[in-house]
Order: C-alpha cells, then sequence, then structure tokens
C-alpha cells in the first residue's frame, strides 16, 4: 500500500476509539497537511504531516448537529483507522470462512 494509504477526500474506518469516533464508524478525511501550520487548538501539541477527520452526528429530535474535528499525524493514522476498500476485503475474507464452516 506505500505512504499514500491515506488521503484528502477519503472515507476511513475507525478500528480504534478516539474521543467521540467509534470502532466501526465512517469518517471523511477532511483535512491533510502540515499540522504545525493549523491555528486549531484541537490539534494539540501535534507536528508533521497528518489528516484531520471529521465527527459528525444529527440529532433528529432536536435538529442539531454535533461537530468534531480530530487531528492525528501521519503514524497514528494505521493505529486508529483502515481504508474502506480494506474494510470491505475483510468483510468478504468474513464471509467466505462463514460459508467453509457452514
Amino acid at each position: 500500500m506505500g505512504t499514500d494509504r491515506f488521503d484528502m477526500g477519503m472515507r476511513v474506518v475507525c478500528i480504534k476509539s478516539y474521543g467521540k469516533l467509534k470502532v466501526g464508524g465512517h469518517y471523511p478525511i477532511n483535512g491533510c497537511g502540515t499540522l504545525e501550520y493549523n491555528m486549531d487548538c484541537r490539534r494539540g501539541n501535534k507536528t508533521g504531516y497528518g489528516f484531520s477527520i471529521e465527527y459528525e452526528d444529527y440529532d433528529w429530535k432536536t435538529r442539531k448537529t454535533d461537530r468534531e474535528t480530530y487531528y492525528f499525524i501521519h503514524d497514528e493514522m494505521s493505529e486508529y483507522f483502515i481504508t474502506e476498500d480494506e474494510d470491505y476485503k475483510a468483510y468478504e475474507r468474513d464471509q467466505k470462512i462463514e460459508q467453509i464452516i457452514k
């Protein structure tokens, strides 16, 4: 897969909870670049090349949207996320294993 595994505009699947991000949830990468140039206080002390992941939840009763942006350095991405393509391949593999076991 190489270093271009994650990129701006793609959606990723969470494999380790972080803040409001839940395992199995699909989230968009809505930004990428050198984090020290990002003035958002939520990026913390993270520096180097990284990504912003957006959490969004709409409450139909209150008609309010809860949004949160989380920042991950490039090396953290593989710890917390897989690509949607990788998630689908894992799903296909699991389906084949289930058919063999039956």
